[in-house]
């Protein structure tokens, strides 16, 4: 029983509420920097393990996850062009 509710959770949050959450972020940043969520996902599922499920971080591990979060930082903060800009200097479908 226990493993189907955690099927069910995953299902509901994993699925429906954080793919809602990607698309009104996409909404409102650039692809590049939405797209760091793929990143970032796992070491917050090392974090909960840890912390929730008492699992053991090794120091190449956490070696690992700070490589990944400098990665997501270096995106986040490189300076991007306002997705309505970007937008705006696409053609419109049907011109050449």
């Amino acid at each position: 029983m226990r493993a189907w509710m955690a099927v069910g959770y995953l299902c509901v949050f994993g699925s429906c509420i954080g793919f809602t959450a990607y698309l009104y972020i996409l909404k409102k940043s650039t692809a590049a920097r939405v797209g760091t969520y793929a990143f970032v996902n796992p070491v917050v599922a090392l974090a909960i393990g840890w912390l929730l499920g008492g699992e053991a971080l090794t120091p190449r591990t956490l070696l690992a996850a700070a490589v990944i979060l400098t990665a997501v930082v270096l995106v986040i903060t490189a300076p991007h062009r306002d997705p309505r800009e970007a937008a705006d200097t696409l053609p419109a479908p049907g011109e050449g």
